[in-house]
């Protein structure tokens, strides 16, 4: 999938914070642990990362916008526990609530690429180039 052109792009639908906490409600029930928000301001600034790209750096890529969500929840640890899980979900919530599809594999291989991403092992832009590959409209 190529970067589209901002002029013609119309404003992505943001993921919601409600939508965040939620979902990180349903990793913890699923995998355990204890649901709680421990930094509303770090979880509200990795929300609004797209968004600034969007605006400021004029980037309408979908892959990039979502590379950077999930960058940034994964590493700001705004929840005691399942901050990757939760950041993995609302990547994929994101993708979905643009009119996107999102289909990677179920494999160790991907995991493991996702842990690295988290971790930022592996810079935003390879995980911008691998979201390309499971991205489809």
């Amino acid at each position: 999938m190529e970067p589209s052109s901002r002029s013609s792009a119309t404003e992505p639908r943001w993921l919601p914070l409600s939508a965040a906490i939620e979902l990180n409600r349903q990793v913890v029930e699923k995998f355990g642990g204890r649901h709680r928000l421990t930094s509303l301001s770090a979880l509200k600034l990795a929300l609004a990362s797209p968004w600034n790209i969007w605006v400021y750096s004029k980037v309408v890529d979908p892959a990039a916008l979502t590379a950077a969500l999930f960058s940034d929840l994964a590493s700001v640890n705004a929840f005691e526990c399942g901050n990757k899980r939760t950041a993995f979900l609302c990547a994929v919530a994101f993708i979905e609530a643009n009119g996107r599809s999102f289909t990677m594999p179920d494999s160790e291989i991907s995991a493991e690429k996702l842990r690295g991403f988290a971790e930022r092992r592996l810079g935003e832009n390879a995980l911008a180039e691998w979201l390309r590959y499971w991205i489809s409209d």
